[in-house]
């Protein structure tokens, strides 16, 4: 080997050590540019429970609170849920790095800034619903982030939800009842409650009885709500102003172990709609002086509510005697959303290729996709899955699809693709009300005369008036009895389209009751 191979093979190992050199250096810089949470609790707050559902939320603006402003549709960075499953008894910190998040992934992914974080530690274990007692949570903190040496971000958890607890008006009563037939679902005591709104002339010395107007909200509505701004706010003066007919209006509390009941029976959440029927509005009427008789029950909702009050009614015509529904969740599986649940591969793609939208303005702009939605609830649930977030996919889950091996609810599709699963979409049928009324119309049918009011806007947020548009066209076409549904839609209304007011549903309610009591309904 002559001089010049000598220097040029020298030369070419000192390269080598540089580049080793230069890599090492890069290693531990991402190293200790590593972003980390550490997690810790007051003593008094230390949980019982030894494993549960971390989240932890960065939010850009000071408020609202992080926990209660970061929404699946915030795609412009302004705020991250992140979750992961933990086994701790909150003796020592946990220090995480490894979370699963959205609309960012990792924590690695976090812009540089300002941001205000809050972590709470789901250790429930009857109810995958997050802002619930025993649960804890941290006060917001400042923090700035800038990748710059080793972060770690240090939270804790110093608070923690209250139990529920609601204080009587004058006009509003708060109900609990112990069920039996859930207690014994779920092998432990299980209370279901409502908020009775009582009219202006009600006298519990009195004999006087009253219809009752059966109201189911959003989803995920709880008497919580109902409570949360003291029992008659809002309520008192209109209602005298108003010359709100002499009614009982009974608002229903959707809260179930997997999200919202829907007030049905299911495999997951329990009988339901057996305990409303059998155990709730029995106690109800009796205590305020319902008349009892299924000419004086009515039903209304809006979404959620508008899909309930509707399911209701049709899957107990001899119960209630009508329902006014307003933009109700989809009637028809063929368009579950924009998801043929039946015939689509996939969920999250449509057969073109595309993203599913599950929002979009009125004028038609996509705002959100189905998988972005289901991504932010997969944050919120154990095993990264949204079968387990007690939000809106995972509730509907939750009643519609069987109860697995494990005892846990399956799911429809696959958390990440959004395979669909054959097998359990044919198990969704049977929550199908426009087949349910297909396949039943013989002897339904006469008992839904007069009972149904349907209200849809066209260009719906959430494209619920497609399984509408499909339910119109099997309803107006039924016979022996021809249908008599009133079904009004909406050109260019979205979600949250009502033409007519409460008010006027109220009287519209009391209108039939006197019409149909006098007939021995």
């Amino acid at each position: 080997m002559n001089r010049k191979d000598i220097l040029v093979k020298s030369q070419f190992f000192n390269m080598k050590k540089i580049i080793s050199c230069v890599y090492a250096i890069l290693f531990l810089a991402n190293a200790y540019s590593q972003l980390s949470v550490s997690i810790s609790c007051t003593e008094k707050n230390q949980p019982i429970i030894g494993k549960g559902r971390l989240l932890v939320y960065f939010y850009k603006k000071e408020k609202p609170e992080p926990i209660h402003s970061i929404e699946p549709d915030d795609l412009k960075g302004t705020g991250t849920r992140f979750g992961t499953d933990v086994k701790w008894d909150g003796k020592k910190p946990i220090d995480l790095n490894n979370l699963n998040g959205f609309p960012k992934k990792t924590l690695q992914d976090l812009d540089t800034g300002i941001y205000y974080v809050q972590a709470i530690y789901d250790i429930d274990t009857t109810t995958y619903r997050v802002f619930t007692s025993p649960n804890i949570y941290s006060s917001s903190k400042k923090i700035v982030i800038t990748k710059k040496g080793k972060e770690k971000i240090d939270i804790i958890l110093d608070k923690q939800f209250e139990k529920e607890s609601f204080k009587d008006g004058k006009f509003t009563k708060f109900v609990s009842v112990k069920s039996k037939l859930l207690s014994d679902f779920w092998k432990r005591d299980v209370v279901i409650t409502a908020c009775v709104r009582l009219p202006p002339s009600f006298d519990s010395a009195s004999s006087k009885k009253y219809p009752v107007s059966y109201n189911i909200g959003g989803f995920g509505t709880s008497c919580k709500n109902y409570a949360y701004y003291g029992p008659d706010s809002g309520y008192i003066n209109p209602w005298i102003r108003n010359k709100k007919p002499d009614m009982l209006q009974v608002l229903l509390d959707s809260d179930a172990p997997f999200g919202d009941s829907y007030q049905m029976n299911s495999e997951n959440n329990g009988p339901y709609m057996d305990a409303l029927i059998q155990e709730l509005i029995p106690a109800i009427e009796k205590r305020f002086h319902g008349e009892g008789t299924a000419s004086s029950r009515f039903l209304t909702g809006g979404s959620t509510g508008g899909w309930v009050s509707l399911a209701l009614q049709v899957f107990n015509p001899d119960f209630f005697n009508g329902c006014w529904s307003f933009y109700g969740d989809p009637v028809d599986f063929n368009f579950f959303q924009l998801v043929n649940v039946y015939k689509d591969e996939n969920a999250y793609v449509n057969r073109f290729g595309n993203f599913n939208p599950s929002k979009r303005t009125v004028y038609g702009e996509p705002v959100l996709s189905i998988r972005d939605e289901v991504y932010f609830e997969n944050t919120l649930g154990k095993n990264n899955s949204y079968v387990f977030s007690g939000d809106q996919w995972g509730s509907w889950n939750a009643v519609y699809s069987p109860k697995g091996k494990d005892g846990k609810p399956t799911a429809i599709w696959d958390p990440q693709t959004g395979k669909i699963d054959t097998a359990i979409a044919n198990y969704w049928k049977k929550w199908d009300l426009n087949l349910y009324m297909q396949q039943n119309w013989k002897e339904i049918g006469p008992k839904l005369q007069g009972k149904l009011h349907i209200f849809m806007g066209d260009m719906d947020n959430y494209y619920l008036n497609n399984a509408m548009r499909l339910f119109e066209k099997f309803i107006t076409k039924t016979e022996n009895p021809r249908s008599d549904v009133e079904l009004v839609f909406g050109p260019m209304q979205g979600h949250g389209w009502e033409p007519v007011n409460r008010i006027e549903v109220l009287q519209k309610m009391k209108e039939r009751f006197d019409s149909t009591s006098k007939k021995g309904f």
